[in-house]
């Protein structure tokens, strides 16, 4: 199977009446996600590992078709990869922790916990966030930042003159300002839901 459409289908057909809404519902995603992925008009997603998850099925063979396919015994347990690792950050810096990645992630990739509701829906309590430092955010990007000594992710939004803003996606809560640049950590590149929820 070459393809991530091929594989996906397959997987789902291994689960007894598994339909796209099915997936998309038990994923946190929508069925128009699942739709395009099925048809192989989108190349990936940042909720296969949701989708693995789901169907039962290794994120890795899901994304790459390397690793067994499901149902296939693996001869060897696959070794632990460390150039797979991004580092989980907090509010103080380098937790010491680390994420296990599909593929090997940029060198400056970060992860971040939300250990809490966060006041973006894509984002929620339980979610881990990795962000890319070195990208410049951009309008309505998400972004994760530092306000009042809490990490949170918010809605990253350009004003004149090039002033930055955070907002969260209740629109009756007033923006903020961003004073120092430092206080963004990063744009915001996946989110892995918490789907225990």
């Amino acid at each position: 199977m070459k393809t991530l459409a091929d594989r996906l289908r397959y997987a789902m057909s291994l689960q007894p009446h598994m339909s796209q809404q099915d997936l998309a519902r038990a994923a946190g995603i929508s069925q128009p996600t699942v739709n395009r992925l099925l048809k192989g008009q989108a190349k990936g997603s940042s909720s296969l590992i949701q989708m693995a998850s789901v169907l039962g099925v290794s994120s890795e063979w899901l994304a790459t078709g390397i690793g067994p396919m499901p149902g296939e015994v693996a001869e060897d347990k696959p070794r632990y990869d460390v150039s797979k690792q991004i580092p989980v950050y907090d509010v103080n810096g380098d937790t010491g922790d680390s994420i296990t990645w599909m593929d090997k992630p940029d060198k400056k990739w970060r992860a971040y916990v939300m250990d809490r509701q966060t006041g973006v829906a894509d984002a929620s309590a339980g979610s881990v966030v990795i962000v890319d430092p070195s990208i410049e955010p951009g309008m309505n990007d998400l972004v994760v930042a530092r306000v009042a000594n809490r990490m949170s992710v918010y809605r990253h939004l350009t004003g004149a003159g090039g002033a930055h803003f955070l907002a969260v996606d209740d629109s009756r809560l007033p923006m903020a300002e961003v004073s120092d640049a430092s206080a963004i950590m990063g744009t915001v590149i996946f989110v892995i839901r918490d789907l225990r929820r």
